[in-house]
């Protein structure tokens, strides 16, 4: 099995790595697989089903728990919808990224990061997305996240500079994530202007520049190898 994603980065690449093993199962075993089993097995190895849904279902995925049960739907994600990724050189492991997480936090904190679901929500249905700038903003972890990627701060400034929408940590990190409209040329603005501020700040990494897949995990064989 090859894995693209870059690991320990912040990017899904164990949630996805977990999808495609439990497809593959089910694939050698000559098994149909269901959605929403493929997420509860795949998030039974990952440990929380977050960034599962997304690799099951493509696009941009909500969760969450009724009766016991991980649950996802699928949103639309409107296709001048873009993002840049900024990925460092240096790693930083997701156990670590979550000790430094509050065991508390103020009921204003709180009320401010529900809000935000909700708000993407909208700028994904209604294609509001100038949205994105308040729906990405966060009080609960990329605070207590700031003293492991002090860059945050400046490369969040700098993509809002250049003409994203909206930029936040990506996952645990310590990759950030910007969201573009792909009808104007803010991709390729945010970008240089990160590479630039990666040299400025000494945060050796690549910006890349991803496609959103809006198709969920498929399997396929050829030449009796499966892919």
């Amino acid at each position: 099995m090859t894995n693209a994603i870059p690991l320990k980065r912040g990017l899904g690449s164990s949630a996805a790595a977990a999808v495609a093993g439990v497809a593959l199962a089910h694939l050698v075993a000559g098994r149909r697989f269901e959605v929403l089993d493929l997420l509860r097995l795949a998030a039974a190895i990952e440990g929380h089903p977050d960034n599962a849904a997304a690799a099951v279902l493509g696009g941009v995925a909500l969760v969450f728990e009724a009766e016991g049960r991980a649950q996802a739907v699928g949103l639309p994600v409107p296709r001048n919808l873009g993002v840049v990724v900024f990925v460092p050189e240096r790693d930083l492991p997701t156990e670590e990224a979550r000790r430094v997480l509050p065991k508390a936090v103020p009921l204003a904190d709180a009320v401010f990061n529900l809000s935000r679901p909700a708000l993407w929500a909208v700028a994904l249905l209604a294609n509001r997305l100038d949205l994105l700038r308040v729906a990405t903003e966060d009080r609960l972890h990329q605070p207590a996240r700031q003293g492991l990627v002090p860059e945050l701060g400046p490369l969040v400034r700098t993509a809002l500079e250049a003409g994203a929408l909206g930029a936040c940590l990506s996952g645990a990190g310590p990759s950030v994530i910007a969201f573009v409209d792909t009808r104007t040329d803010a991709g390729d603005r945010v970008a240089a202007a990160w590479a630039e501020a990666a040299r400025r700040l000494d945060f050796p990494g690549r910006v890349l520049r991803p496609a959103i897949r809006r198709q969920g995990v498929a399997a396929e064989v050829r030449s009796g190898r499966a892919r």
